[in-house]
């Protein structure tokens, strides 16, 4: 796992940002947008080394801890019947 925090690319015109953009060797680009709730971001290759996971964090994996020590890592509790909504956008353009 390689975790790229603190991610603050500014706002295009629909408000998403760019995260990332990944270009495969043979061709072809994933680009990785999201909202502001997201601020970092894990890639992931399994041992076989045939795949990559790219997930968007909103959080540090450790974020209800961090929380309980009293650093602000971006937790968000919601009420019962709460809602929260963020955007990701995962683009693949060959």
């Amino acid at each position: 796992d390689h975790l790229f925090g603190d991610l603050d690319a500014p706002p295009e015109a629909d408000g998403l940002r760019t995260l990332a953009a990944l270009t495969a060797p043979g061709g072809g680009t994933l680009r990785v947008r999201a909202d502001a709730t997201f601020t970092e971001l894990v890639l992931f290759t399994p041992a076989h080394r045939r795949a990559l996971a790219v997930e968007a964090y909103s959080a540090p994996t450790d974020a209800v801890h961090l929380a309980e020590r009293g650093l602000a890592p971006g937790w968000r509790t919601l009420p019962p019947g709460g809602r929260d909504v963020a955007v990701v956008e995962y683009d693949w353009a060959a």
